[in-house]
């Protein structure tokens, strides 16, 4: 939750309860997509319809550019009691340096809720480098997830299969692929499944440009994604918490690959940051990583010492579990907001080398 300048007294640390996974998942749902075509309202095409991907600006071959509609056609779909998603437009020519300044622009900007989809639309704009084409893809959906929201990738299935590894994507993301296949220009309120663009690790198949007469695009969400960041937990309100350092808890656990990890505390106390929690240990050292929500930018790296967390080691029938516990100066990372990032790793560094594994806590972060 976000909090600014988090002074108090902390009590006696505890073994925490567990919390699993809770997925409330809205498969077979549809939805649509807007840009500025749509207006500052945003169009639906169907009472059923549950959801809104409103486009935020993006990169192109003028250079950076905002949808002045995006915060309208936000509030709008919201207001409606529709869930409200974002993409960006993502002309990066296989450049790190284009998709470093678009990504700097526009994870500011976002106005949906965290945990909410943050797609890149990467139908134009590939290099001849597929290889490079795929890094810039990669490095925007990482950043996405860093910053604290869903990452998905946009595009068509001819175009993606000659200009990207797409299956590099879903090693590090599941699940996340957003892929457009139209029968004709025909009304089409649902999909048909004949042109579907069978492929791994699709999420949202984005199955007509005419979901009602004059042209709209028609969504049907495969396996739950457009519930992100509207079906987790509530920020507590810190007027009504009584210990902010416990205040997002009830966060359910991190879990990617084989590695779980849960933070149970996390706040800044006497003019130190402070966390705790416990995760798994599947690689040979284990290290907190304090990390700007935004930028990504690395700003602490602790390497931590395994304490007994015989709790979850029980839950999750573990034996590898283990519990942190970390505390720094605040001003070493004044004024970002910082997340939480639990790396188990074999480089004894904290590097990557000889395999890893990231579990990042982006729903609970400090305005520091």
């Amino acid at each position: 939750m976000k909090k600014k300048f988090l002074i108090g007294a902390v009590a006696a640390l505890f073994l925490l309860p567990i919390f699993p996974n809770k997925v409330s998942a809205a498969p077979g749902e549809q939805g649509v997509d807007w840009a500025v075509y749509q207006g500052a309202q945003g169009q639906f095409g169907y009472a059923h319809d549950k959801f809104a991907i409103a486009q935020i600006g993006g990169y192109n071959a003028g250079g950076l550019y905002d949808q002045w509609t995006y915060q309208s056609q936000v509030n709008s779909a919201l207001a409606q009691g529709k869930r409200a998603h974002t993409y960006i437009w993502y002309d990066t020519w296989g450049s790190m340096s284009i998709a470093k300044r678009t990504m700097d622009y526009f994870l500011p900007k976002v106005k949906t809720p965290r945990g909410s989809i943050v797609a890149l639309d990467f139908e134009h704009g590939a290099s001849g480098n597929k290889q490079a084409n795929t890094d810039t893809i990669l490095y925007g959906m990482r950043r996405i997830r860093d910053a604290g929201y869903t990452p998905m990738y946009y595009s068509y299935k001819p175009f993606t299969l000659a200009n990207v590894y797409y299956q590099q994507i879903l090693a590090e993301f599941p699940d996340s692929l957003w892929m457009a296949a139209y029968p004709n220009y025909n009304v089409t309120s649902s999909p048909v499944w004949s042109v579907f663009p069978s492929m791994d690790g699709v999420g949202i198949y984005q199955f007509t440009s005419t979901y009602v007469g004059g042209g709209l695009d028609g969504n049907i969400d495969l396996t739950g994604i457009t519930d992100n960041g509207y079906s987790t937990l509530p920020d507590p309100n810190p007027a009504e918490v009584t210990d902010v350092y416990r205040a997002g808890q009830n966060y359910s656990v991190m879990e990617v690959k084989a590695d779980k990890g849960h933070v149970d505390g996390f706040g800044a106390v006497n003019g130190k940051i402070k966390a705790e929690g416990w995760s798994t240990r599947t690689h040979k050292h284990q290290y907190a990583f304090i990390r700007d929500r935004t930028t990504g930018k690395e700003l602490k790296r602790i390497k931590l010492k395994d304490l007994p967390r015989a709790d979850a080691a029980k839950v999750y029938n573990r034996s590898d579990t283990a519990g942190f516990q970390i505390e720094f100066n605040q001003k070493d990372v004044a004024g970002h907001s910082i997340i939480i990032m639990i790396r188990s790793t074999n480089d004894p560094k904290g590097d990557t080398k000889d395999g890893f594994n990231d579990l990042t806590e982006t729903r609970w972060y400090l305005d520091v």
